[in-house]
């Protein structure tokens, strides 16, 4: 156990790089931490309440912050690129009598102006009408320039047209390379170049990658860990302390941004950090830990009759 100084001084770091690292889970996870950790610590121990309390308003003081944060400021940014990406996209339709306030639209000549913003490399690879009927013929910026949602449709068209064999191990990772007409938002202008449509979604991208099989492999390796948890917790109440908590945590974070993001299970740094967490999470619940030290006689002792 640590000191109270030393206790808030981690914690501090450990919430402003969540506060610097300026994205929604970051921020997610910082709430989630500070009122976590601090119910956590008052359930293993109530004398403990000043860390509780520490950990909390250490917690509630970055999110204070939210407004003069650099995400604030980055969402500022992306609501005004927004806006002048529809402008662009619906000034292209409006030249083949799309109003400029629609959404969506079958016109194939519209689209075609439309999507060649950012969707050129799907249109080159699967055709026009294949990727409006995937976008649900829409010219809403927010679906056009989603670079998520265009990397998971181009990856869901190319399983589609695969074999078995590759819904089972995977598609190769060039076939998720085009090469096409990139567009420079800045410059307003187009050159050509090599997309790559690797999806962005750990979770999702092993599937696409790893096919059934390294999906379903995947998931009996972390879903062994979460059973292993929960079970010595349920074989011993003696289990659940501050740092059984934090690994758990750390587990259920790491599960939450590999759903979300790329940067857990292809991420080298980050695969490491899963790696301790799971392997802290086989120490504190191995059955000799959870089961009561029993004395050891001495054999040197006298015997007494």
């Amino acid at each position: 156990r640590c000191r109270l100084p030393v206790f808030l001084a981690v914690c501090l770091i450990g919430f402003g790089m969540e506060f610097f690292v300026a994205t929604r889970l970051a921020y997610l996870t910082l709430a989630a931490t500070g009122l976590g950790l601090a119910v956590c610590i008052v359930i293993a121990d109530r004398a403990q309440w000043r860390y509780a309390l520490s950990v909390l308003l250490c917690a509630a003081v970055f999110l204070a912050l939210f407004p003069v944060s650099p995400m604030s400021k980055n969402r500022d940014l992306v609501n005004q690129n927004a806006a002048i990406k529809q402008e662009r996209l619906s000034a292209a339709a409006a030249e083949f009598g799309v109003p400029p306030e629609a959404r969506s639209t079958r016109n194939l000549q519209a689209l075609a102006a439309v999507y060649r913003y950012d969707l050129q490399g799907m249109v080159d690879r699967f055709g026009l009408e294949r990727t409006a009927e995937s976008y649900g013929y829409s010219i809403d910026q927010a679906k056009v320039f989603d670079r998520r949602l265009k990397q998971v449709q181009f990856c869901r068209l190319l399983m589609q047209d695969a074999g078995a064999a590759n819904r089972l191990f995977g598609l190769p990772i060039d076939a998720m390379r085009c090469e096409t007409l990139l567009y420079d938002f800045h410059t307003d202008t187009w050159q050509p170049g090599t997309e790559t449509f690797d999806a962005e979604r750990d979770i999702i991208s092993i599937y696409y990658e790893c096919g059934l099989v390294g999906l379903l492999l995947l998931a009996g390796f972390l879903l062994w860990f979460l059973l292993r948890a929960l079970l010595a917790l349920f074989r011993s109440r003696a289990v659940f302390t501050v740092d059984y908590a934090a690994f758990c945590a750390a587990f259920a974070f790491a599960a939450v941004y590999a759903a979300n993001t790329i940067s857990v299970l292809r991420r080298n740094n980050a695969s490491i950090y899963l790696a301790l967490v799971l392997a802290g999470i086989w120490h504190l619940t191995r059955r000799d830990a959870l089961e009561p030290s029993v004395p050891v006689a001495d054999p040197h002792a006298s015997l007494q009759g």
